[in-house]
């Protein structure tokens, strides 16, 4: 309605209002430079430099609205300008690709590290969380610091350390693959198998940031015996 009844000024306040909303104010601001620049024919420099107002609005978006007689020399500086922008541009874009390049190598490198990745396990190494012998059942063992845990000891501190959402799911986990071992689904077994493994052992207890999730339980509870601590 301002730019119907020639407020420009006014048109420029009111696409401006929309601050947060970038599309919406570009699309208010393309109104008013289509207006402005019919308006200023005779002298584009004077429209170019109102619209210059609006930090969203680039060359590329005027030139529809200039009329076929309007020579280049007219807003050639504007044109430099964003050519420049351009440039500028286009050599971070090759700084973030030769960054996310490097990165992917240093990945690759990564995972064929982690291919010949290996443990020992001595015979008489306990479970770091009942404290039995390992070798007495199934186990876990993160190669990066050793440590070694039962499966079913392993997932008991996980789920003491988790919100309810995986803590349910790993509960649910468990029963899907007793009940696929006594119907001997081999392949949903497998699948459930590496689901569990993933949530279980993606990182050790001891270690990684579920290890810092526990830092304020107390070293000795009401399950420990006191005879054990003394000095």
């Amino acid at each position: 309605m301002a730019l119907r009844h020639g407020k420009t000024e006014l048109a420029a306040e009111v696409a401006d209002r929309p601050g947060n909303d970038a599309a919406l104010r570009k699309k208010l601001w393309l109104k008013v430079a289509k207006s402005v620049i019919q308006q200023n024919q005779g002298s584009i420099k004077t429209a170019m430099d109102f619209l210059k107002r609006c930090d969203l609005l680039r060359i590329e978006d005027l030139i529809p609205f200039f009329p076929d007689f309007v020579v280049i020399d007219d807003f050639k500086e504007e044109i430099c300008t964003a050519l420049e922008d351009y440039s500028r541009q286009i050599d971070a874009l090759k700084r973030e690709m030769d960054s996310s390049a490097e990165t992917a190598g240093h990945i690759k490198q990564d995972i064929r590290r982690l291919d010949r990745r290996y443990a020992i396990v001595e015979p008489g190494e306990r479970c770091w969380g009942c404290r039995l012998p390992l070798l007495a059942r199934q186990f876990f063992v993160f190669p990066s610091c050793q440590h070694g845990f039962h499966v079913d000891c392993l997932g008991d501190m996980v789920l003491k350390s988790v919100g309810m959402g995986k803590g349910k799911r790993i509960r649910d986990l468990r029963t899907e693959i007793g009940k696929a071992v006594v119907g001997g689904g081999a392949a949903g077994r497998e699948r459930l198998g590496r689901e569990f493994d993933s949530l279980v052992a993606g990182a050790c207890v001891l270690c990684s940031e579920i290890a810092v999730k526990r830092v304020d339980e107390p070293f000795v509870t009401a399950a420990d015996e006191g005879d054990e601590w003394a000095l």
